[in-house]
């Protein structure tokens, strides 16, 4: 559901919080319809995807969760989606057993967040399989890893391996108490390893379902052992599969709310509520302190440099990588460079600081014009003195992984004009270095895309183009009022973006260097409005004065 409201919202060319209300009125839909659970399905698109539960997008997706459930109620019956024993708590000391089974799930949904992404890791960095083909291999090993299942000799009567599909038999069979606990336990893992390589290598697939898989087994496993050892003073396995399929779907989602609702509309039953509220709770908790508050949703943005509050991007510096921005040509030093020839070098390269390595190209340290003045000041001579006497032997580095804010927060405080760039997994090798001029041209161009696409998600009507202009420092309408510029009657400013802010543009509007202004164009041509922006005696004779019939158009 999620996937076809994103294609449809790009197929229309709509706006990005049009398609980030499409994507969530199609996961409702989907958990709606697929497990007859219109408020969890509700309830998740709010609280994951949407992140907030704001007026603007309550009703579209309250009615998406609603009209799918009804189409599927007429097609598939009005059944919830697994039939469940009416489960109950038997003993008030079972609270801490599933608290107990909280932290487990915390572990498991850890776990498994972490081999996706590990997976898929390790299949990004394989250069020698092509991308196209690396969806097929990981079929060809998931395969094979059904093919060994089938081949145990405990499961050698299971020509159907559990693993494969979405896995509702064995939910419903862990559900049921039906599941031994080697069974339950070899089949929690194998799941995991199967979405991992389905997830990792670019297949289709989901997060969702394997969560409740792994959920319900965990739970069937711990239910069979506890059963083992303090029999019957528990309740049944099913009741412990049940709650550990909250539980590692809200602490792998951090969703507990969804967590709790969807059991109740799966199994239509309510009294084994409090144990799933406290695993969940538990589970949620301690798996967000261990994933560093990110979620199997949020953390492949976060490593991609886009960090997620309340569902949406909080800082344009956090959409862009220090290794889009960074300059390779660091200009490394040997550490026995004469320190008075330093000089030079910044005005050469017209640099305030450089690396200094090691044949190897491993950062030794950096020596900066700050240095070289204190070492003026402190020393009678620098002809003795090399660059690793006077430069900083463990400088403050950046990783080309992590995003332009977390470098500018550790830049900012040391007044930092640049700072050298290490690789990940090798901190002594230097990569480039990152310099304070790129963060802010990465900055002014990130804002400028941000504006871009706000405007291409108007419709795509005749004439409805929208083009960028820079207004420079020498552009003849430098420092004119809006209203003083006398453009086509065609076409028309629409916004102009200031400092990474979109001002609404009026008649009074002073037009300053570095705006980037968005002129509909109507009927005109670009290169018709060039002369606004590009100086040249006659452009400015031709822009300056005042038009008394521009005066009320603006």
């Amino acid at each position: 559901g999620s996937a076809l409201g994103s294609t449809l919202g790009q197929k229309l060319n709509l706006s990005e919080d049009r398609i980030r209300n499409l994507v969530a009125c199609g996961a409702a839909a989907g958990i709606s319809a697929t497990f007859n659970a219109p408020i969890a399905g509700f309830i998740f698109a709010m609280e994951v995807i949407l992140g907030d539960f704001g007026v603007r997008n309550f009703s579209s997706v309250a009615i998406a969760a609603v009209t799918a459930d009804v189409i599927g109620r007429i097609a598939f019956g009005n059944m919830p989606a697994f039939q469940v024993p009416e489960y109950q708590l038997h003993s008030l000391w079972e609270y801490p057993l599933y608290v107990g089974l909280g932290v487990l799930a915390a572990g498991i949904a850890v776990f498994y967040v972490r081999a996706v992404y590990q997976t898929e890791a390790i299949f990004e960095r394989s250069q020698r399989i092509p991308a196209t083909l690396q969806p097929a291999l990981g079929g060809l090993l998931l395969g094979l890893l059904a093919w060994v299942y089938t081949r145990l000799p405990a499961f050698s009567g299971d020509p159907i391996p559990h693993i494969y599909g979405v896995g509702y038999e064995t939910i419903s069979l862990a559900l049921l108490g039906g599941l031994s606990l080697g069974l339950a336990m070899i089949l929690m893992l194998l799941k995991i390893a199967g979405t991992s390589l389905t997830l990792g290598s670019g297949g289709s697939g989901g997060i969702f379902a394997p969560s409740l898989f792994i959920g319900a087994t965990l739970g069937a496993g711990v239910g069979r052992w506890l059963g083992m050892i303090i029999p019957g003073v528990i309740a049944p396995a099913g009741a412990y599969a049940l709650v550990g399929m909250g539980a590692v779907f809200a602490a792998a989602a951090h969703a507990p709310i969804t967590a709790v609702l969807i059991l109740f509309e799966l199994t239509d039953d309510y009294r084994i509520i409090l144990p799933l509220i406290l695993a969940a709770g538990v589970a949620t908790v301690l798996s967000h302190h261990w994933l560093g508050g990110e979620s199997i949703y949020t953390l492949k943005l976060t490593r991609r440099g886009i960090r997620l509050r309340f569902g949406r991007d909080i800082d344009i510096m956090e959409s862009v990588l220090v290794e889009e921005v960074m300059s390779r040509e660091a200009h490394p030093l040997p550490p026995k460079f004469p320190a008075k020839a330093l000089p030079e070098l910044f005005l050469r390269y017209n640099s305030h600081a450089f690396p200094i390595t090691d044949a190897e190209h491993h950062l030794l340290g950096m020596v900066s014009l700050s240095d070289y003045r204190r070492a003026v000041q402190s020393f009678p001579s620098l002809d003795d003195l090399r660059v690793i006497d006077i430069g900083t032997r463990e400088p403050s580095v950046a990783y080309p992984d992590e995003n332009l804010r977390s470098v500018l927060r550790r830049m900012a405080p040391r007044d930092l004009s640049r700072m050298p760039v290490v690789n990940r997994d090798d901190a002594r090798r230097l990569v480039g270095v990152i310099r304070r001029n790129d963060i802010i041209r990465a900055y002014e161009r990130a804002s400028a895309g941000r504006a871009q696409r706000t405007f291409q998600g108007m419709p795509k009507l005749p004439g409805s183009e929208v083009a960028e202009f820079f207004v420079l420092e020498q552009s003849p309408i430098h420092g004119k009022r809006l209203a003083e510029i006398r453009l086509p009657r065609e076409c028309a400013v629409v916004g102009i973006v200031r400092n990474g802010e979109l001002i609404v543009p009026h008649g009074d509007t002073d037009l300053l260097a570095g705006d980037q202004v968005m002129i509909l164009l109507g009927k005109c041509r670009p290169d018709e409005l060039q002369r606004f922006f590009n100086p040249s005696a006659k452009d400015a004779e031709a822009a300056s004065g005042a038009d008394e019939e521009n005066d009320g158009r603006s």
